[in-house]
């Protein structure tokens, strides 16, 4: 029956002028266009659906109901028609004699996944995220957080064998959405669902924990950009689905995050400690880590710089709080001065340049105006002499939102370490404890030790520079 209706239909889209073209067109008919040449006593998929509902009467009906017979026979035909093109183009560049006697290979796998569908409503649905500047080429295919990586080398070339038609779909966002030449990571779950929207949205914040924690350990200059969800595989019904997430900045200067092997384990541990933190949150008012964590990531949305300080700000502030009001500023310079120093990052610069960050921040919150002098002043202190006012700023950014990062890690490694827990504070306070040097000292410790156990010693340093990628792009052989 179903290989019939192939048959037939095909002959009838050749004669509409409707077969993609390889090479030129999407393999893809367009829904609309499918639509618009039905005829009434005409229309094969109208009849086979009809016979699918006679011979299977209970399946259309109640929760199983989506996807209907129609929508299950037009995704007959749309996913083979597609195969049929792909495997066309496959052949027509390179060896026009061989493309000549081709045959196709038959209809038999989109009728085995159109029969799937029709038997079991539940099917796999694919969830896709677009993370800038997050190189996973060594960690390709491997998973932290029940989350696969996979490494971007061709956008479109890399979602269309993992989610059909999904490069139509990615196609219709905006380019800006996109990324440029850094090296970009998709983050892929595979759960099952009768509604993708539902499956989506129930593993988005699973991935934006995973996300975070990659930006904590590798200190890339990463924001999510791109969601795509759909069933992968040819004969799906309905989507896929595309979105925009968040734009990127417009700075040119940029970290790229780069994955080893040897920092799964510590990419997940965090992961997991931000999931429990979040499940927690679920019953009652957040935990200020769990606020920092937040803050810290729209800290790296594209907004205005006001904006931008407030959220750095807040998230450290979160942080490093215990809930005290009083000399919140002292607190915050010397708890980071304590915590975070390392070597070629001593505890004068971080006491100093916190002290900047919560100063400004206290201007823009109360409305003040910051003289240019002023700017002036912080870029000369730090050497930025970056034409673009953007690149100035990104820079300076950079530094308070690392500070946040790492006051982040050091607060889960030690919560890890039963030395102060998230959501209280440790016997004798968290003050009283850092003016002691021994005991400052076995917490920095505390800090390393489980950092290193963790296979992620570096994330709790200082990372490297920010890149000027406008004029030293991470790979301008890279096709993306």
């Amino acid at each position: 029956m179903a290989r019939a209706y192939l048959r037939a239909e095909l002959t009838r889209l050749d004669a509409d002028g409707l077969m993609p073209e390889p090479e030129h067109d999407s393999p893809w008919i367009d829904r609309e266009r499918l639509w618009r040449r039905r005829r009434p006593g005409r229309d094969a998929g109208a009849e086979l659906a009809k016979k699918l509902e006679a011979l299977l009467p209970t399946r259309w009906t109640g929760p199983a109901s989506y996807p209907g017979a129609e929508e299950i026979v037009e995704a007959l035909l749309r996913g083979y028609v597609a195969a049929l093109t792909v495997e066309t183009f496959g052949f027509a560049p390179f060896d026009p004699d061989r493309r000549r006697d081709w045959k196709p290979t038959g209809p038999g796998k989109a009728i085995d996944e159109f029969v799937e569908l029709i038997e079991h409503p539940e099917q796999t649905w694919r969830v896709m995220r677009l993370v800038l500047d997050v190189d996973s080429r060594a960690v390709h295919g491997r998973s932290i957080h029940d989350v696969r990586l996979c490494s971007v080398r061709g956008l479109m070339e890399t979602i269309s064998p993992e989610l059909p038609e999904g490069a139509r779909a990615a196609d219709a966002v905006p380019s800006a959405m996109r990324g440029s030449k850094e090296p970009r990571t998709f983050l892929i779950v595979d759960r099952p669902g009768r509604d993708g929207w539902i499956v989506a949205f129930d593993t988005r914040p699973h991935m934006v924990h995973a996300s975070l924690a990659l930006r904590l350990v590798t200190a890339g200059t990463s924001v999510d950009v791109l969601e795509l969800y759909g069933q992968p595989r040819l004969v799906h019904a309905g989507g896929p689905s595309a979105q925009a997430v968040d734009y990127e900045s417009a700075a040119h200067y940029r970290r790229v995050g780069v994955v080893e092997p040897d920092q799964l384990a510590g990419i997940e541990a965090i992961a997991g400690q931000i999931c429990a933190l979040d499940a927690r949150a679920k019953d009652k008012l957040p935990p200020a880590m769990l606020v920092a964590a937040n803050r810290f990531l729209r800290s790296h949305r594209a907004a205005t710089w006001s904006d931008v300080v407030i959220d750095i700000a807040i998230a450290l502030e979160a942080a490093l709080s215990t809930g005290e009001k009083d000399e919140i500023t002292l607190r915050m310079k010397t708890r980071a001065a304590n915590l975070l120093a390392r070597p070629g990052d001593p505890p004068a610069t971080i006491f100093a340049d916190v002290g900047e960050l919560l100063r400004i921040r206290g201007k823009v919150a109360h409305g003040e105006l910051i003289p240019q002098k002023r700017w002036q002043d912080l870029y000369a202190a730090r050497g930025l002499d970056q034409v673009m006012v953007e690149d100035r700023l990104a820079v300076l950014f950079d530094r308070w939102r690392d500070l946040v990062r790492r006051s982040i890690l050091a607060r889960l490694l030690l919560d890890e370490a039963g030395i102060w827990r998230i959501g209280s504070a440790p016997a004798g306070g968290v003050d009283e404890a850092l003016i002691d040097p021994a005991r400052r000292r076995d917490w920095r410790r505390a800090i390393r030790r489980r950092a290193i156990e963790l296979g992620i010693p570096t994330a709790i340093d200082r990372p490297p520079p920010l890149r000027d990628t406008l004029h030293e792009p991470y790979s301008d052989a890279m096709e993306h």
